[in-house]
């Protein structure tokens, strides 16, 4: 308990953030991931048409058979990281623009790797993650705040690929956009976390927070964790339930609901102290 409110108050005093995603395979069975997983395919395969651009198919066919090609657990972990890369893109390039805005002209990605080399699940994640997300931001641009200082991403911009334009929102159409592929493979790294203090850090956090939620930590403590999240929407955890009949509902009912209120209670104090 001492490791875990040391490590908060270390995390705080250099205004850290903590993005978190999670999920519970006790509650999702093995056949309910893969209705889910099939469901995604569906998805992106709607988009395979006569009528698209050849480029975007191609891309497409891909996401589809490597994300097809994954287990169980690698769909899982495969799933639950693009969340969390997309989410911490997301909120962090908000809060930077508005607060210190020279961290933006530079991402680094730092990934905790499960062997020396790595995985399978961790190769097709890097090669799909930045096509996937661009696919995503069609349908959910980036939020850009008017009056913030987005000039340090000016490095980033791009004019639309001819083959996405189609794809894009009306009011969308006229403007250029960010290359989420180079923020995002520019600089990323799989390494161990002995070589690195901040996946050290990490993980007890992460740690301190799955006690949390089954219910094996102090109330203070689960106080003091959410301090270190962002609530710049309407939930500060992302909680994956990987179920195509909305069943998410009966699983708060279980009991975690009330401590994932106390995280987002203390979430959201946050923003309004630094608001």
């Amino acid at each position: 308990e001492s490791q875990i409110s040391s490590t908060v108050a270390l995390l705080l005093k250099y205004d850290s953030y903590l993005h978190v995603v999670v999920t519970d395979t006790g509650f999702t069975d093995k056949d309910e991931i893969e209705k889910y997983k099939e469901a995604q395919i569906r998805g992106l395969q709607k988009n395979i048409t006569e009528h698209h651009q050849p480029e975007l198919c191609s891309q497409l066919r891909l996401m589809c058979e490597e994300i097809q090609s994954l287990s169980f657990p690698n769909y899982i972990q495969y799933s639950l990281l693009t969340d969390l890369l997309d989410r911490i893109y997301r909120d962090m390039t908000l809060w930077y623009a508005t607060h210190e805005a020279s961290e933006l002209g530079e991402f680094r990605w730092v990934l905790d790797s499960k062997n020396d080399e790595p995985t399978k699940a961790e190769r097709i994640w890097k090669t799909l993650v930045a096509g996937y997300l661009e696919f995503r931001s069609l349908s959910e641009p980036l939020i850009c705040l008017k009056g913030a200082d987005y000039s340090y991403l000016d490095r980033y911009l791009m004019d639309v690929p001819e083959h996405l334009i189609p794809h894009l929102k009306e009011q969308n159409k006229n403007y250029g956009g960010y290359d989420i592929k180079k923020i995002i493979c520019e600089n990323i790294e799989f390494t161990d976390d002995k070589d690195c203090l901040g996946l050290q850090l990490s993980h007890i956090v992460c740690n301190a927070y799955r006690r949390a939620l089954i219910g094996n930590i102090e109330i203070s403590q689960i106080s003091s964790l959410g301090q270190l999240m962002m609530k710049s929407r309407k939930f500060a955890i992302i909680l994956r339930m990987f179920r195509t009949d909305g069943e998410q509902e009966a699983y708060l009912e279980r009991g975690i609901e009330e401590r994932l209120l106390i995280l987002e209670n203390e979430a959201s104090k946050r923003i309004k102290r630094k608001c």
